[in-house]
């Protein structure tokens, strides 16, 4: 279990995610020959820090919220923030091992892009960062 599991088991069980993405939300990219104008979210950990001698964790990640138009872009990017800005102590099971969410910041964002970068898709999207501090159990 890592950081990057953790908040991909957590985003796929908030339903105000999951009903506009189902269970695209990948990390760190996304499968090859994937359709991004379905609403994806596409999240890789980009730095952050670690508490010395604790099981604490605050990496930084990068959302990019994908969908058909500019405006189901921003909605999806709105959803993503509903469940992760103001998140507190909330525990995420894998498996048989409880990690828990301790909060998470938008750091960056929202931008609003489109894909303009190797095949020129010119497929909407929102960017943004987002802290958050994870804390594993002492094994």
């Amino acid at each position: 279990m890592n950081t990057n599991d953790v908040l991909r088991t957590y985003l796929l069980n908030q339903s105000d995610v999951t009903d506009l993405v189902g269970a695209r939300v990948y990390c760190p990219r996304s499968p090859q020959d994937s359709d991004l104008t379905n609403a994806t979210i596409i999240f890789s950990r980009v730095g952050g820090t670690s508490e010395l001698h604790t099981t604490l964790r605050k990496p930084t990640f990068r959302f990019w919220c994908y969908a058909a138009t500019e405006r189901a872009a921003a909605e999806l990017y709105e959803a993503l923030y509903g469940v992760l800005q103001g998140i507190n102590n909330t525990a995420v099971v894998i498996g048989a091992v409880t990690a828990r969410i301790f909060a998470a910041v938008e750091s960056t964002g929202p931008q609003d892009m489109v894909d303009e970068l190797g095949e020129d898709t010119g497929w909407p999207y929102v960017l943004g960062m987002f802290q958050v501090t994870i804390g594993f159990p002492i094994i």
